[in-house]
């Protein structure tokens, strides 16, 4: 059964990059790293992670020892700065359908995808990237490192 909610594959290597970025604190973490570990194109991660850095969330540092750091605290980074940092701003589409059957917003599901897009937005707006990185079980990337 396929899921509800989609993401495209810039936004998911975006928000899984940054949180082994932000639960990493021990050094920079390589873009290399990154790639494999999701098994990746290094050059569409590195596009993504080029996009993070021109809105201010990671930074990189070159050289032999070099890579990708956050720019600023995990506190200061929401979940929906991240989305819209690769997507765009968020939008609160009515309708699944791309010619749609009813008037406007007045859709025969009663409301239920404005509903389900509010929830989405709200969850993505209130959630730091701190608050994610606590979470999930990170131990799993660290032992890679």
């Amino acid at each position: 059964m396929a899921n509800i909610v989609k993401l495209s594959q810039a936004c998911s290597l975006a928000l899984h990059s940054i949180a082994i970025i932000a639960a990493k604190t021990d050094g920079p973490t390589s873009t290399q790293f990154l790639a494999e570990k999701f098994g990746a194109s290094s050059n569409h991660l590195s596009k993504v992670l080029q996009r993070l850095a021109k809105a201010g969330f990671i930074r990189n540092i070159r050289g032999p020892k070099g890579g990708t750091t956050l720019a600023k605290g995990p506190d200061a980074i929401t979940l929906l700065e991240i989305y819209e940092s690769i997507e765009g701003p968020f939008e609160f589409k009515c309708c699944l359908l791309k010619v749609p059957h009813c008037q406007g917003c007045d859709c025969m599901l009663g409301g239920f995808i404005e509903e389900a897009n509010r929830k989405i937005y709200q969850e993505l707006s209130n959630t730091t990237l701190h608050q994610l990185v606590e979470r999930v079980q990170m131990s799993q990337y660290e032992q890679a490192v």
